[in-house]
């Protein structure tokens, strides 16, 4: 009887000795709930669908492509038959999946790209790739571009992309537009299904939207560029409120003013600060500026984002976590080098909290790293996406981090790779 009782207590020593041992400095998350892909019956706001189908009628000339499921196996698309990939973007549905999308096709940014969408229903240690495929013919001058995902006030998940429409001898096709689905795993988990194509607005939206804290408000960083008309060129601010079944009073309200010598492609995002008041900033040739608004209507004039050392002119990601703080990732260098997060308590008045992700560097000309996007799942949980030398390896690279490591100055995260050409 003693031996059974010694042998019971050596293995509850071991136990509780593993316990208070684990690495504190060790990147952790809450485990997987079972089953997270299969939805409930029903749940408040699952008729929501962001647009009536009247709010902005779809022109036929805008109609050309298709989105197509379940294509790892087509030839067309294989990842061996591709030479670059890149400008990723991330999200997450209302039970936890995460979703990835990027460009692919072609020699690069051209009207032979297609966009591809991976999912992930262990919280990114594993992908299904080319879940969808959003594409056209190479004849066609309807480039694909520029995929990214958000959510509703209900946690239905949009899958929302760019059509870069050339000229193509029609005087009705403007320059590009943005078009978005509702998006949602089968009761499976086998196949993202997806609601028939609507056009959200002229232009690109290539960042994330976001939702304010003081009112039932959502607000759109829309830009157009290369137009040849200045007063076209501008990074936008569109707005809607929340209406019973769709969102309501969609309607462009600002821009945030860019010097003419500088402006270039805006890809701009917009958070809303504990006051009330708005913080925009916006790519530029020379690097990231930024701008404040007290209404997100009227912006003061935009000044060069200098506080936390060099920018380049690349995409950036610019949004606030449930702690309140802000966060800031971008390449802290002059080339697209050094991809950094920050965080800020006051604002953005002072980033003291920095964590360097990556300092690769590409080949002259290359793009190196560059683009990110985030998303938070649960809180104080990081999710960032970008892309590692799009040609030749084309990485598509996702990094889990805690916001107490970047507090605590600790460079602890998970890096892997969600697709990879090499």
């Amino acid at each position: 009887m003693k031996k059974k009782y010694l042998i019971l207590f050596s293995i509850f020593t071991i136990l509780a000795f593993t316990c208070c041992s684990v690495d504190k400095d060790s990147f952790s998350e809450k485990p997987t709930p079972i089953d997270t892909h299969k939805p409930p019956n029903s749940y408040p706001g699952d008729n929501f669908d962001l647009f009536l189908k009247d709010h902005i009628v779809n022109s036929d000339v805008y109609g050309e492509g298709e989105i197509l499921q379940n294509q790892n196996n087509n030839p067309r698309f294989l990842l061996s038959k591709r030479k670059w990939q890149g400008i990723p973007s991330i999200g997450v549905d209302r039970l936890g999946n995460l979703y990835a999308g990027w460009i692919s096709g072609g020699n690069g940014e051209s009207n032979e790209n297609y966009l591809t969408i991976s999912v992930s229903k262990d919280k990114g240690q594993s992908w299904d790739h080319d879940k969808l495929i959003l594409a056209v013919s190479p004849e066609d001058s309807t480039r694909m571009k520029d995929p990214n995902f958000f959510k509703d006030k209900f946690g239905n998940l949009y899958l929302y992309w760019g059509k870069h429409v050339q000229k193509k001898n029609i005087a009705a096709k403007e320059w590009a537009t943005t078009w978005y689905s509702k998006i949602n795993l089968s009761d499976d988990g086998d196949t993202i299904n997806f609601s028939p194509p609507r056009k959200i607005v002229e232009g690109i939206m290539l960042n994330k939207l976001f939702y304010s804290e003081f009112s039932d408000q959502v607000v759109f960083p829309v830009a157009r560029w290369y137009e040849g008309n200045y007063q076209m060129h501008k990074p936008f601010i569109y707005k809607a409120n929340y209406g019973n079944e769709s969102l309501v009073d969609f309607k462009k309200t600002g821009a945030i003013p860019v010097p003419v010598a500088i402006s270039q492609i805006h890809e701009h995002m917009v958070v809303q600060l504990k006051d009330s008041t708005y913080l925009g900033m916006v790519r530029t040739k020379d690097g990231i500026y930024y701008s404040k608004s007290k209404d997100g209507d009227t912006w003061d004039n935009s000044i060069k984002f200098t506080d936390l050392g060099a920018t380049t002119p690349s995409r950036f990601y610019l949004g606030k976590l449930k702690s309140g703080r802000l966060v800031f990732i971008f390449n802290n260098d002059v080339n697209r080098s050094n991809m950094t997060v920050c965080l800020s308590e006051d604002d953005g008045l002072t980033w003291p909290y920095k964590i360097l992700l990556d300092s690769t560097i590409g080949t002259q000309g290359g793009y190196g790293i560059s683009y990110p996007d985030m998303i938070e799942t649960d809180p104080g949980v990081l999710n960032i996406v970008y892309d590692y030398l799009r040609a030749p390896v084309g990485g598509i690279v996702l990094i889990k981090i805690n916001e107490e490591d970047i507090i605590n100055n600790r460079a602890v995260f998970l890096k892997s790779n969600i697709s990879s050409l090499k």
